[in-house]
């Protein structure tokens, strides 16, 4: 359990970092906004798809990732055609520009080849603040998160917190059971 949750904790630190740079890479134009950011993971042979509202107007797409795997990126317009398939194995891959068709559109990542199980990944669109129908992200809100001095130290401050806890549990019990198993011999 507690390896299940240190390993929670360092894939979204890690994840973390990739979205940072994401964000920086989509707002290289000033024109240009985060219109929606998933940060998932994924494993070999693994398939992830997304969904993205488009208002017609041309957008782009950004998938982050570590080095030392190989994905298969592919962008579905509303119409059903593959407007987009490519394997991917440097990061990041960045589609500048998707001729967009007003409707749903479809991101599909796959997970060809990866050296781990749950290795985290970024999927961001971005473009002018019209290409999205409705914007999922708020960068403003996002950018205050991580902007304040206590963002990554409270992150820190709760897994040291939580490993406290846990520690000091696992004695208490170490301890009970001592102390039960010295009554027994008492008796």
């Amino acid at each position: 359990d507690v390896e299940k949750m240190l390993d929670w904790f360092a894939t979204r630190t890690r994840s973390s970092k990739l979205a940072r740079a994401t964000r920086e890479i989509a707002r290289k134009d000033k024109d240009d906004k985060v219109l929606q950011e998933i940060v998932d993971t994924i494993g070999s042979d693994q398939e992830k798809t997304y969904e993205f509202k488009a208002s017609g107007r041309d957008f782009g797409l950004i998938v982050n990732f570590e080095g030392g795997a190989e994905l298969l990126v592919e962008v579905i317009a509303p119409d059903g055609l593959t407007v987009v398939s490519e394997k991917v194995t440097e990061p990041p891959y960045i589609k500048e520009k998707i001729d967009a068709k007003g409707g749903t559109y479809k991101f599909i990542v796959k997970g060809e080849k990866i050296s781990e199980n749950n290795m985290p990944i970024v999927l961001s669109v971005f473009g002018s603040e019209k290409a999205a129908v409705e914007p999922i992200f708020d960068e403003g809100q996002q950018e205050a998160q991580e902007d304040s001095a206590s963002g990554g130290k409270k992150t820190a401050g709760i897994v040291v917190s939580l490993l406290i806890v846990l520690t000091l549990a696992y004695y208490l019990k170490k301890f009970a059971k001592i102390k039960a198993s010295g009554k027994k011999t008492k008796k």
